[in-house]
């Protein structure tokens, strides 16, 4: 095979892994399979840089249920590898409904309760918390492999039986605030799904990812920019009558993955001190020490094939699979020994 041969199959099979990796918009858990033919003299090549996933993890500005337990709450399970929301209260005794709105498996586990609940994609089940469960904070989280990793934890607060007041659903505040803290996060999710702000109130949004962001409201004519890594301040407006509004990021591609949620607009004076200052809860490494060692990235090193680790395999050929999530490679590097047949198994492991 002549030089000139060898660089346009080159090219061609990268254009095939970054249409697999990156074109598809359902998840495709199948396993595409392309071959590097001999290469005299080829040096060893590289797979792409991995973009790293949200490590925003632990400080991910979590929105703890206002005031007291409740006896329900609704919890929701996305893709990719977040909660609806990092932090809630429950009374014992109590049901925590938790549905997953993805399209790949999840995990509802609390091992100091002993609660691991298999949550399959798209259905709602009911958790009861035990009885005799003791006041304080538990850790939940999804076990499956590399979920925790990804920041797929939070903080779950047990009060005493007929401690709380009425059901919490969904993680929002109750009665309104002055002021509002909200997160946005790569790949594609908000700290909370659900707020309230008062008319006339103040939302400030930090951008903690890589990647660009926006924060729209349609219906108020809202459509503010978020930069990598800045904060913003958006004003709702005086006159905005009470009533509940979508608000989304409009960068193609990022609502339709889950970055959207409701806020709630209460009349201007109708809600109690600012409550944006509870939204650091569970977030903080002080107040969940098993939250602050969690790994900042998923993409731990997988198990290396013989090509990954530079030999080739018995018989004179070596294979490598590569893992392809949402904003991630894994393993982000291998080596293709020279003079031999490879196969490179490229397997779609994310949502998009």
């Amino acid at each position: 095979m002549n030089r000139r041969r060898f660089l346009s199959l080159a090219g061609t099979s990268i254009a095939g892994v970054a249409l697999v990796g990156c074109g598809s918009k359902e998840a495709n858990p199948e396993v595409v399979v392309t071959k590097i033919p001999n290469v005299a003299g080829a040096p060893p090549t590289l797979a792409p840089n991995a973009t790293p996933p949200n490590t925003s993890g632990a400080a991910s500005g979590a929105s703890p249920a206002a005031g007291g337990g409740a006896a329900t709450f609704t919890l929701e399970a996305h893709d990719p590898y977040d909660w609806s929301t990092k932090a809630f209260t429950i009374e014992a005794g109590g049901t925590v409904t938790v549905k997953n709105t993805g399209v790949l498996p999840h995990d509802f586990s609390v091992d100091a309760l002993k609660i691991t609940q298999p949550l399959d994609p798209g259905k709602t089940v009911e958790v009861k918390i035990p009885e005799d469960a003791k006041p304080g904070k538990y850790e939940y989280y999804c076990n499956v492999p590399g979920h925790k990793e990804a920041g797929m934890f939070g903080e779950m607060t047990v009060v005493a039986k007929g401690a709380g007041g009425a059901a919490q659903q969904g993680g929002g505040q109750a009665g309104g605030a002055a002021t509002f803290k909200l997160e946005a996060h790569d790949p594609f999710d908000w700290s909370t799904k659900k707020f309230t702000i008062e008319a006339g109130g103040t939302v400030t949004i930090t951008n903690t990812g890589v990647l660009p962001h926006d924060f729209s409201v349609d219906a108020l004519k809202i459509a503010q920019p978020l930069d990598p890594g800045k904060t913003v301040e958006v004003k709702i407006p005086d006159d905005a009558k009470p009533g509940d509004y979508e608000f989304y990021c409009n960068v193609p591609g990022h609502k339709q993955a889950g970055m959207f949620g409701t806020m709630t607009v209460v009349a201007k004076g109708s809600g109690a001190a600012a409550q944006a200052p509870a939204q650091q809860g569970a977030a903080s490494p002080e107040s969940s020490p098993a939250q602050a060692e969690a790994p900042a990235s998923p993409a731990a090193p997988a198990q290396a094939s013989p090509a990954a680790q530079g030999g080739a395999a018995p018989g004179g050929a070596a294979s490598v699979t590569i893992e392809m999530g949402d904003l991630f490679y894994k393993p982000k590097a291998f080596t293709i020994p020279a003079n031999t047949e490879v196969t490179v198994a490229l397997k779609n492991v994310g949502a998009l």
